[in-house]
């Protein structure tokens, strides 16, 4: 999925300039609470998504727009630094894709289409 996200904390805006200029990846964790201006660790939710950055946009109003797609899932594990921005060991989720002709996953997408219609 490719999502733009605003970003504007000087901490997230210096990841995201160290990470375009490098590997162009990112782990993307919402907050618990987003009222919390600086979040630690305990204010992260621990399942987020690896990103890979298509592009950076900086706005008039002085925030940052980075278009971004999700690539795989991972669990935070431990920090490592938290300056100049966080940085964490993390665990990727190994994905199990069904076989393109298994036929109990055609029918659950089949029956999830017709419910989205019904709606």
């Amino acid at each position: 999925m490719v999502i733009p996200i605003t970003v504007g904390r000087d901490k997230s805006i210096n990841l995201i300039k160290d990470a375009y200029k490098g590997n162009k990846t990112i782990g993307v964790v919402s907050q618990k609470n987003d009222t919390t201006e600086d979040p630690a660790i305990e204010d992260l939710n621990k399942i987020g998504t690896v990103a890979h950055i298509i592009k950076m946009l900086r706005m008039p109003d002085g925030n940052t727009t980075v278009i971004i797609q999700g690539k795989r899932r991972f669990e935070l594990k431990e920090v490592k630094q938290t300056e100049p921005y966080l940085k964490a060991s993390i665990t990727v989720f190994v994905e199990n894709r069904p076989q393109k002709d298994d036929q109990e996953f055609i029918a659950l997408v089949s029956s999830l289409k017709d419910l989205h219609c019904k709606l």
